[in-house]
């Protein structure tokens, strides 16, 4: 399976990491205008575009790192790992998290609590809160995942994972 590490934006919430970016790019683009159509003094355009590389700098430093850890697992307990379903026909998908709660919040001082990113086949397909899911698949064979994130849905390092293989027919 393809690491997928972050499901919004650079850090996983698509929080001040995105705005700062979008502030960058914004400012450069002012700083290059202003240069270029000779509209103000030079160093005020320069302060502008090293402003702007500030910013796109400082995008990375809020993205971070992965959060705390906690003492967590999760497991698929439905479809069983090599079980056949009908497809196209709606399959629950039951996941217990051990060691973690699920909420419906994004932001948490509990590094326990945090939300599920289901994958079929290498595809983030959703992000419930819930330990319950429906899922929709075409003929074949299938890798459905379940991952237990942060509540800003971060994906923790290492993830917290499980994986079942399925056969539609």
């Amino acid at each position: 399976m393809n690491e997928i590490v972050l499901a919004h934006g650079l850090g996983g919430t698509g929080g001040p990491e995105i705005e700062a970016l979008i502030l960058a790019g914004a400012m450069l683009a002012v700083a290059v205008v202003l240069r270029r159509d000779k509209l103000t003094k030079p160093w005020i355009s320069a302060a502008v575009g090293v402003a702007g590389i500030g910013f796109g700098i400082g995008a990375f430093v809020f993205s971070g790192s992965a959060p705390q850890r906690p003492d967590a697992r999760v497991e698929i307990t439905s479809p069983s790992d090599g079980a056949t379903v009908k497809a196209e026909e709606p399959t629950e998908l039951l996941a217990e998290v051990h060691g973690g709660r699920l909420t419906d919040s994004t932001t948490s001082q509990d590094p326990a609590a945090g939300h599920l990113h289901v994958f079929v086949d290498d595809e983030l397909i959703s992000m419930p809160s819930a330990n319950r899911e429906t899922v929709r698949l075409p003929v074949g064979e299938h890798e459905i995942a379940v991952e237990f994130t942060s509540a800003d849905h971060r994906s923790f390092s290492p993830r917290i994972l499980d994986r079942v293989q399925v056969t539609a027919r």
